[in-house]
């Protein structure tokens, strides 16, 4: 974290000296190859910062995700991550996998279910980010990535049912009655017992 910090003190200077005047004006907060990163995010990135695709891969710079943490660079600097370090704290966790906020969602989940990784209640109506249910499909927030659904589209699979009342395992119970009954909702015998799901009361071992 601290790495970062100084990196963006000292972006002005180091871009005054590697880069023409009148590409950046000096400016660190500029962004003159426009691809979503200022210039001082992509001194800290080792990006080019007149160039939207540095290493020309077809993904912009911002799109990124050269540590390969589950996070692009521009949200590794809404996360407050280094975008060049996997594992910015050095806790075994991979950035993409933290859980800023402590709210029950991934960072790299957050940006999926657009919500800020570093606010646990995002629009503060007092529900946390995991158990909002924001396309009103019967599921919260966690429970759609659970169930492998996204949780911005109330039909994943655009089948006219929408994601609560699918039932992907085929057990005869549906995503939202799964989790009611503390089962898992892709496996079809949670407990192994030799019922379907459907049939079981609840999934919990006695």
């Amino acid at each position: 974290m601290r790495s970062i910090g100084k990196a963006l003190l000292l972006s002005t200077t180091a871009l005054a000296l590697l880069a023409p005047a009148a590409a950046f004006a000096y400016d660190p907060n500029a962004d003159p190859d426009r691809d979503g990163l200022t210039n001082a995010q992509e001194y800290v990135a080792r990006l080019n910062p007149v160039v939207a695709d540095t290493d020309k891969d077809g993904i912009t710079d911002a799109r990124e995700d050269n540590d390969a943490d589950g996070l692009r660079t521009a949200q590794e600097f809404v996360s407050k991550m280094n975008p060049v370090v996997a594992d910015t704290d050095r806790d075994g966790v991979r950035d993409g996998h933290e859980d800023n906020d402590r709210d029950g969602l991934k960072n790299a989940q957050e940006f999926v279910a657009r919500f800020n990784p570093n606010v646990a209640d995002t629009d503060g109506d007092g529900i946390s980010d995991a158990r909002e249910d924001n396309d009103n499909d019967g599921l919260r927030t966690a429970q759609e990535f659970i169930a492998r659904f996204n949780p911005v589209v109330a039909d994943t699979d655009r089948d006219a049912i929408p994601d609560g009342r699918e039932d992907n395992d085929r057990d005869g119970l549906a995503t939202a009655g799964e989790f009611a009954k503390s089962c898992l909702p892709n496996v079809p015998d949670t407990d192994r017992d030799g019922t379907p799901d459907g049939r079981e009361v609840s999934c919990r071992n006695p």
